[in-house]
């Protein structure tokens, strides 16, 4: 008898455990900031140890000197992507958006402590491109083609058309326009340094398919309404509903609520009747 409860009583724990393991199972996993935090710290840990390879470990050298040369490589990995230089980056990331908002008001792009903060900034933004280089070993190219590759090549983008050199200025034509919105493109980075902030960008990114498509609704009823706009209210209102293109602008501008009760007035009194804007003077 002791034995056939405890048989059954094994059952039930066996059938609990095996009920919790399928609702987990059936619950979708939701990815959060904490999540892509986890995630980030595996990828650098994982990135530490990576495996053993001939452009990055120094037990594969085949010389001394790229044997210290990969050694210096490591322990710059672990500076650039450590989290006391990324505090500093994640300062100056700041910083260059507060500057971009002084540099509008007039005169304040000429002040010396302005452009010397600049300089300072654009330095440590250099520093932090020239480091992920080094880091990258005798492959130095990963940099540019590695799994940070979007990330990378838009850092060194915006770093070199930001430096003070004639030849670059001279390739952008000297335009302060285009090198003030490279000043603020430095903003962008925020958004690799702060993980919720990524997470964001990145579902937003996932349902720019599902926009694309919700757009093309919005075109086709839009475009039936157009056409019967044009065959029920041209005649009584031939302002706002004298062509195709006009109807769908006027549809546009009734959907936004701008001085939609102009057309609603018009449809009910005619053009001639409710105000003489909208009829050609004799």
């Amino acid at each position: 008898m002791m034995a056939a409860r405890g048989n059954a009583a094994k059952k039930a724990i066996e059938r609990k455990a095996n009920a919790e393991e399928k609702r987990k199972s059936t619950v979708g996993d939701e990815i959060t900031a904490d999540d892509l935090v986890k995630f980030k710290k595996q990828e650098e840990e994982r990135e530490k140890n990576r495996v053993k390879d001939k452009w990055s470990d120094p037990e594969c050298a085949g010389n001394p000197l790229s044997r210290k040369w990969m050694e210096g490589s490591r322990r710059i990995n672990r500076l650039a992507y450590g989290d006391k230089f990324g505090g500093v980056i994640m300062v100056c990331i700041l910083l260059a958006g507060v500057l971009v908002g002084i540099q509008t008001y007039e005169g304040m792009e000429e002040e010396q402590w302005v452009v010397t903060t600049d300089l300072i900034i654009l330095g440590a933004f250099s520093v932090e491109c020239i480091l992920k280089i080094f880091s990258e070993g005798l492959a130095f190219w990963r940099f540019w083609l590695g799994p940070e590759w979007k990330w990378n090549n838009f850092d060194f983008i915006v770093v070199v058309l930001c430096l003070p050199v004639e030849e670059i200025e001279g390739l952008t034509g000297g335009n302060v326009a285009f090198l003030r919105l490279m000043r603020l493109a430095r903003l962008v980075k925020i958004v690799k340094k702060v993980p919720q902030l990524q997470l964001i960008v990145m579902g937003l990114a996932g349902g720019l398919k599902s926009i694309g498509y919700i757009l093309l609704l919005l075109f086709l009823v839009f475009y039936l309404y157009g056409i019967l706009g044009m065959f029920a209210f041209r005649d009584n209102d031939p302002w706002h509903f004298r062509t195709l293109e006009i109807t769908l602008l006027t549809l546009f501008r009734a959907s936004t609520l701008e001085d939609w009760t102009d057309i609603m007035y018009i449809s009910i009194w005619g053009c001639d009747r409710y105000a003489s804007t909208y009829v050609a003077s004799e």
